[in-house]
């Protein structure tokens, strides 16, 4: 059975909206269904020894299972620590702050588990939170401000025309075969003035003294070459140092600002912070090797092929020193045009 892609979790009942005050016409859209506990397997299929979403359209290749999410959030507690302890970038505070005529509203996209939705919710309580993605995972009690829904992000969202004040998006490229269009879908619910917020790896290992990767790492250069062409033969072809183009050729937004956040893996010298990160960066990295495993064995290749891949990326991201990877960070707003 295909399950809802316009659903509400968690039922009604279980970390509802608390207060008139919460509940509005976009908490009510009758496009939204509300997902009892009984159909949540419907939205899984197990392969490989992992979960993974059962969403036939989407060519999202990670798992969905509890492995996955721990994973996803010492990512996300690992960016948090980069950034001295915030779990956003760009003028978040000037564009959520209080406003006595309207509630303001934030679309999280690919939420995942829900974890900045949950961390962000209690910080700005006169916010609404949205978090959206293909598969109920995120907490069934879920701060009073806060609302998650599953929905296919590559499909028209359903909020009207100039309803969220920002949109907040993470680890999508893997999921969205035209990220073009995502943008002018972003561009259409976000108001002027309105915030977009993106980050997003680059797919690649790299060394830190600019020499070649594929001669000092052979293993990780070839499983990360190998990657980009499985990912290609499933329509993805998008890359994170794209976005601020797609921005820019939309035509709806201004005060594009890009960077890339270089990440050393392993030890640093002199700097134990540094290092710290650097392995908890080394053993993420190595955990979406592992994650990777199944889209390798969906696309026809041998068992003993995806093994012998995945040991020589292992190798090379444990014993070469100076690999580095690079995380893409954009935020712009949405202009008054168009």
């Amino acid at each position: 059975m295909m399950p809802d892609v316009n659903a509400l979790w968690p039922p009604n009942g279980a970390g509802s909206d608390g207060g008139d005050d919460d509940t509005d016409e976009y908490d009510s859209d009758s496009s939204v269904t509300t997902i009892n506990s009984d159909r949540i397997g419907d939205y899984f299929t197990v392969r490989h020894g992992r979960r993974f979403h059962s969403h036939g359209n989407s060519p999202y290749p990670l798992p969905s299972d509890g492995i996955e999410m721990e994973r996803l959030r010492g990512e996300h507690d690992g960016f948090s620590l980069l950034m001295n302890g915030s779990i956003f970038f760009g003028p978040v505070n000037q564009v959520l702050a209080n406003d006595q005529e309207r509630r303001k509203r934030v679309l999280d996209l690919c939420t995942g588990q829900g974890v900045w939705v949950v961390q962000m919710a209690p910080r700005y309580p006169h916010v609404k939170f949205y978090g959206v993605d293909i598969v109920p995972l995120a907490t069934r009690y879920p701060p009073l401000n806060a609302q998650f829904e599953v929905h296919d992000v590559t499909e028209p969202l359903r909020w009207p025309d100039r309803s969220i004040d920002m949109v907040h998006v993470r680890n999508a490229l893997l999921g969205i075969r035209d990220y073009p269009r995502l943008v002018r879908e972003v561009a259409r619910v976000l108001r002027p003035g309105g915030l977009f917020l993106s980050r997003e790896w680059a797919l690649g290992i790299y060394m830190a003294d600019g020499s070649s990767v594929a001669y000092a790492a052979p293993g990780a250069h070839a499983f990360y070459q190998c990657i980009s062409g499985v990912l290609q033969q499933r329509g993805i072809f998008s890359r994170g140092h794209e976005i601020p183009g797609y921005l820019h050729h939309s035509g709806r937004f201004t005060q594009i600002n890009a960077r890339a956040q270089q990440i050393m893996l392993g030890d640093v010298d002199d700097d134990q912070s540094l290092t710290d990160l650097g392995i908890q960066f080394r053993n993420l990295t190595l955990q979406w090797g592992n994650a990777m495993r199944g889209m390798l064995l969906d696309s026809g290749r041998t068992a003993a092929n995806v093994d012998a891949l995945l040991g020589a990326f292992s190798h090379d991201v444990q014993n070469v020193q100076g690999l580095k990877v690079v995380s893409y960070i954009v935020h712009a707003r949405r202009n008054n045009f168009v």
